[in-house]
């Protein structure tokens, strides 16, 4: 049974969707889990409970979300 990742991130930065999809390719290339990389506002409750998994994401330099 795969493990399910859920990539969360908060797309206020720049760089941070681009950071959450190469994590999220990182975790899909070692082929044991199936990943789901979504914004913030596109994240339901059942998606975190689904999740094996959580990796979050979220610009620093101006407060963390």
């Amino acid at each position: 049974m795969p493990v399910s990742v859920l990539v969360l991130y908060d797309h206020k930065g720049p760089s941070i969707e681009d950071l959450a999809l190469a994590v999220g390719q990182g975790v899909s290339s070692t082929g044991v889990a199936t990943v789901s990389v979504k914004k913030t506002e596109q994240a339901e409750r059942g998606d975190l409970l689904r999740a094996d998994g959580l990796l979050l994401g979220s610009p620093n330099w101006s407060g963390i979300t």
